[in-house]
């Protein structure tokens, strides 16, 4: 038992936060981007508005989802 070797929790490693704060923080800012940039109107949930905004928002959305894929790597190693 001399093999054993104490780890830090995972939240608090320091690439832990960077796998999941980057790439939020980076869809915030592209989301925030096409906001700005786009004119989307008056809240609406039909089906076609929905489609407009997953269409507008995929990129980011995209960027956030990735966020837990890098978390689970991390914790791999």
């Amino acid at each position: 038992m001399d093999d054993f070797v104490p780890h830090k929790p995972l939240s608090q490693t320091v690439m832990f936060w960077v796998v999941l704060v980057v790439p939020v923080v980076s869809a915030l800012v592209v989301g925030c981007l096409i906001y700005v940039n786009s004119q989307l109107g008056v809240l609406c949930l039909a089906a076609r508005c929905v489609n407009n905004f997953f269409d507008l928002y995929k990129v980011p959305l995209a960027m956030a989802g990735s966020a837990l894929p890098l978390v689970a790597v991390v914790a791999a190693v």
